[in-house]
């Protein structure tokens, strides 16, 4: 965060993750902390996805308890086999990105 003060006027900057919504075409700004906070949420969501998939097996009784449709499970298993490497770079920050982007790489990198 940075202050400017200048003729009685405080300016504070913060760095934000300018993102656009789908409600009415609205488009609101995250903190870089909020994006974070959705980033690691996909993740560990993917991962849950992930470890029910390879215990049960059974797609639909995984998403009829977690009260999720296939698709939304389906995009999470992409981000739950994604390229170890590429996990990485956006758990340590080296790359930038949001949800969304996380999601569509996630699908690009499907095998």
């Amino acid at each position: 965060m940075v202050f400017f003060i200048l003729l009685r006027l405080l300016t504070i900057e913060k760095r934000a993750v300018y993102r656009n919504g789908y409600i009415d075409g609205k488009t609101g700004v995250l903190s870089v902390t909020d994006n974070n906070h959705l980033i690691l949420k996909a993740f560990a969501t993917a991962w849950k996805y992930r470890e029910l998939y390879e215990q049960d097996g059974n797609v639909d009784d995984i998403i009829r308890n977690n009260h999720t449709s296939s698709r939304q499970f389906y995009r999470y298993l992409d981000i739950a086999y994604m390229n170890p490497d590429k996990i990485n770079e956006i758990l340590s920050g080296k790359l930038k990105i949001n949800v969304n982007d996380l999601f569509q790489i996630a699908q690009e990198k499907r095998i």
